[in-house]
């Protein structure tokens, strides 16, 4: 096999030996081979991306990306509901097509059924194993894979945008939520062992603390770093990188942003800033950052990451015009920018893993 010709990122083989030297021989061992899978070697960042809602789109829109940033994306994103039939609904397709192009799939696995904000399995319910005929025919399609992949199971958990956070459902406990996490995990060790398993909250809070499942079940730890146009925000993400980051080396996890995007013409109105924090040191400092073009956020926020976060060993870029328009190519001045500081050997894509690991 001709590994520059397929492109597989040489540190999944590396790590699957890994899994199995280690996992023959006890518990511990297991685990830790399960939290170093797809680990990038110091210094490095898996860069990723997830370019579409429309999951057929998917390969198409990911060429795309890869041809405007310079760099083929080393994570594929894409996001999962549940069935409420118990039928598999494993993207076996999708996933092993990115393998092809030497990307790690990554799935959001989120529990609501077809995406309704009504229908959806109770976390304790899960942590039940009222599910389990649907969690295990997942996985069991999962092992078919037969690679190490990212499991990001139900992001954001202590906000209110979803249906399995406590702000939307108030049966939905942080008890329950770790619970659910745990057996998901505890089942994903015994069928598909080469899952890695991604704790993903919205931010470092005390609040997100509430619903972390244990280090004995948590390999990754993941955030959704965004700046909209109309929140009082520093650009370059720092004022919820640092919580959150403070966090990651407390738990002594690597750290994923695992959605991640800069809105287009980011200024905030003195009005809008002074409504939303009356009297506060801070209305000075974000007036001071605001912007007229994307460019100052994609700066800003790369000099940080590199001089601050060495934790922050994988970034996935939320390549859509959604809420905001995430996209790279926004504007000509935002895709020079981009491109540019992804071209950094720091940043690792599904092309150059192997020269980079190599050497």
């Amino acid at each position: 096999m001709n590994m520059s010709k397929t492109s597989r990122c040489k540190y999944v083989w590396l790590a699957c030996a890994l899994y199995w030297m280690a996992g023959s021989n006890t518990v511990q061992a297991e685990n830790k081979a399960t939290h170093d899978l797809l680990l990038p070697p110091p210094g490095k960042v898996l860069l990723g991306a997830f370019t579409t809602m429309e999951e057929a789109d998917t390969q198409r829109r990911f060429k795309e990306y890869g041809q405007a940033a310079g760099k083929d994306p080393a994570i594929h994103l894409i996001f999962r509901d549940w069935t409420a039939d118990g039928s598999s609904n494993f993207p076996i397709d999708f996933i092993r097509t990115s393998a092809r192009l030497g990307a790690v799939p990554m799935l959001s696995w989120e529990p609501w059924f077809n995406y309704s904000q009504e229908d959806y399995p109770l976390l304790r319910d899960i942590a039940k194993g009222q599910h389990d005929a649907y969690i295990t025919a997942f996985l069991q399609d999962a092992a078919k894979f037969g690679q190490p992949w990212f499991l990001r199971f139900a992001h954001e958990m202590e906000g209110s945008s979803y249906p399995w956070t406590k702000a939307h459902d108030s049966r939905q406990s942080p008890s329950d939520y770790a619970a659910a996490f745990v057996h998901i995990a505890q089942l994903a060790r015994k069928i598909a062992p080469l899952t890695v398993m991604v704790w993903s909250p919205n931010s470092g809070s005390k609040r997100a603390l509430q619903y972390y499942p244990g280090d004995e079940w948590v390999d990754w730890v993941g955030s959704s770093l965004y700046n909209f146009p109309d929140a009082p925000q520093a650009p370059d993400h720092k004022d919820k990188l640092t919580g959150w980051v403070d966090m990651l080396r407390k738990l002594d996890k690597p750290g994923m942003i695992a959605e991640m995007g800069c809105s287009e013409h980011y200024t905030i109105s003195k009005e809008l800033v002074q409504a939303k924090a009356p009297g506060t040191p801070k209305v000075q400092a974000w007036m001071d950052l605001t912007m007229a073009d994307k460019s100052v956020c994609l700066e800003r926020t790369f000099d940080i990451i590199e001089a601050e976060y060495p934790e922050i060993r994988a970034l996935v870029w939320f390549d859509i015009d959604k809420d905001a328009d995430w996209r790279i190519d926004s504007s000509p001045q935002a895709l020079k920018t981009f491109a540019r500081r992804a071209a950094s050997p720091r940043y690792l894509g599904a092309d150059s893993t192997n020269d980079v690991l190599e050497n």
